[in-house]
């Protein structure tokens, strides 16, 4: 049985492929259901989970979804040159009250396959 989850990593990986370009149309939920041998609200899972990580626009009723990425690019951003932190001066609270500092626990946690494939 196809999940939500791994339906959305196959388009992920589809789109970013090419087989789906930029503006290109994705078949209807009731078509990649059929195609994919599940329910619609799984396809339906699936095209939300690419909507909200910006691959896919999701229009209501005839409008369709439609591929809003294309395949990665190379990009030159330039070059980052670090500031000089010799010259840098110690940060004061501007009102003389005095820097309070709080501390928040951050757990790193191995990935699920699920989250490995996608």
């Amino acid at each position: 049985m196809t999940t939500a989850t791994s339906l959305a990593a196959e388009l992920r990986r589809r789109i970013t492929a090419g087989d789906y370009a930029y503006g290109a149309r994705m078949p209807s939920v009731r078509e990649l259901a059929e195609r994919y041998k599940t329910s619609q609200q799984t396809a339906a899972a699936a095209y939300a989970a690419l909507e909200g990580s910006g691959m896919v626009r999701v229009g209501r009723g005839r409008e369709g979804t439609t591929v809003t990425a294309g395949p990665p690019a190379d990009a030159h951003l330039g070059t980052f040159t670090p500031p000089d932190l010799t010259a840098a001066k110690a940060w004061r609270p501007a009102n003389d009250r005095g820097a309070t500092e709080a501390t928040i626990e951050v757990v790193q946690t191995a990935a699920t396959p699920e989250m490995v494939a996608w």
